[in-house]
């Protein structure tokens, strides 16, 4: 019974510091959160303006090679300036997609490395047993 009251004593010594640490711990991830966030929508957003200038080169590419005939192949200009904007739209799509993998596995090793420092504190013993197992927290209590 008296370990479990010096448990208790330790924990509630302890406590405000382990709150302070995980309040740290969440706003760390919430910001990662919100990074992931910001750089996904702007990814998205280049990924459609990427398509929406592809499909634009597409078109004109299209209406050039069409028209070509009866323009005494004049309009094989637009194909080719149709080709280079499909060409810009699809280099957008890939640099845009890029960009997003990379900074997303970048701060999924800042998640990892938040989550290390939350484990670490269990394994090295800064808090006592019965702040990881709530049941003999309120075991003792009864």
């Amino acid at each position: 019974m008296q370990k479990r009251i010096e448990e208790v004593q330790r924990f509630k010594d302890l406590f405000p510091e382990w709150q302070k640490r995980m309040r740290e711990h969440e706003r760390g991830l919430c910001n990662i959160a919100h990074d992931i966030d910001t750089v996904h929508q702007n990814a998205t957003v280049a990924n459609i303006t990427g398509t929406s200038i592809g499909l634009v080169g597409g078109i004109l590419s299209i209406g050039g090679l069409i028209s070509a005939p009866f323009t005494m192949r004049l309009s094989l200009g637009l194909m080719g300036v149709g080709a280079g904007i499909g060409v810009v739209g699809g280099v957008t799509n890939v640099a845009a997609s890029g960009v997003d993998a990379f900074k997303q596995g970048k701060l999924s090793t800042a998640i990892d490395e938040i989550m290390e420092q939350y484990k670490g504190q269990y394994k090295n013993g800064k808090l006592p047993q019965s702040v990881y197992q709530r049941n003999s927290i309120l075991t003792s209590l009864h």
